[in-house]
């Protein structure tokens, strides 16, 4: 999960600002409804540009609301060697249908129409903070748990473990070999875990050992750079912790994920959309923000997954 910066306003900004909200009839349905679109246009941009989905190579698609979530794979191409001349031997492809059940995401904040009318730009600054985070920090909670399971603490090829206080170095080791596993079978796309399982990687003396170009080029590369942002090439992606609702950490500090390619799918029924009303008996302004989609793994022998013990 990337930081991103709060936007700093001018002062004629804020000015703006304060004047165009102070003119909003809040009596009217359609003037609540251009500000409340103008929120979600803005957080629809982000989300669907968003950087750590697009890293994982997560093929995202659209379908309309009750359609069934479904994704089609096929396999069973084989080349066969033959005299020319000769019969070539047929493949028979075989088509996998695999659906997806959907979850509806929400976040439903609600603003004091004084404070709007008053211009105060970090009302809704803030609530387009908040949402962000809530709604980028669930979907980034599914996907992480659906990757995780994906690979059983029982598999003997893609699953390896590590002490959570070994060395960087032992950590190293793990890492290389579920990385060159996922190498192995298509193509690394990204390494993820929480920030505090992969800091590690920030560790010169993991490397010095085993690392053959120039030591000062990595040194500087590490000295720079408050966690490495790529390891053997490719993204390395680094969560934050995030606590739903309920308390609950959804994101765990004790696993890493080496992802190959074509493995995340996203099927998405109802993009981000909203709904909003004005509670008359107090004043507040509801902005009901909400999507539904489901996201599979496909192909999970392509992944690997290091847990720390």
């Amino acid at each position: 999960m990337y930081n991103r910066s709060r936007k700093n306003l001018t002062s004629d900004e804020v000015r703006e600002f304060a004047q165009a909200m102070s003119q909003i009839d809040f009596n009217d349905p359609s003037q609540r409804k251009a500000v409340a679109e103008t929120i979600v246009t803005e957080l629809r941009d982000i989300i669907e540009k968003d950087d750590v989905i697009a890293a994982l190579g997560a093929d995202v698609q659209t379908f309309l609301p009750g359609q069934s979530i479904q994704f089609v794979t096929r396999k069973g191409v084989k080349a066969f060697v033959h005299e020319p001349g000769s019969y070539a031997p047929r493949s028979t492809i075989a088509n996998r249908v695999q659906s997806l059940m959907t979850e509806m995401v929400s976040v439903h904040p609600e603003l004091e129409i004084g404070q709007l009318k008053s211009g105060r730009y970090g009302t809704v600054q803030d609530l387009k903070d908040m949402a962000l985070e809530e709604l980028l920090g669930r979907k980034y909670g599914i996907v992480w748990s659906t990757l995780i399971n994906s690979i059983s603490t029982a598999s003997t090829t893609q699953y390896w473990t590590v002490g959570s206080t070994d060395t960087a170095a032992a950590k190293k080791a793990a890492v290389d070999s579920g990385f060159d596993y996922v190498a192995d079978k298509s193509s690394v796309v990204a390494i993820l875990g929480r920030r505090t399982a992969l800091s590690w990687m920030a560790d010169y003396n993991a490397y010095s050992a085993t690392y053959t170009g120039p030591s000062e080029q990595k040194k500087v590369q590490l000295d720079t750079t408050p966690y490495p942002q790529a390891y053997r090439g490719v993204p390395v992606i680094m969560l934050n912790q995030y606590t739903d609702g309920w308390g609950t950490n959804v994101i765990t500090n004790n696993q890493i994920m080496i992802v190959g390619k074509d493995t995340v799918k996203i099927g998405v029924d109802r993009p981000l959309d909203f709904m909003e009303s004005i509670d008359v008996n107090t004043l507040m302004w509801h902005i009901h923000i909400f999507e539904s989609y489901g996201v599979g793994v496909f192909f999970p022998e392509r992944n690997a997954r290091i847990a720390l013990t």
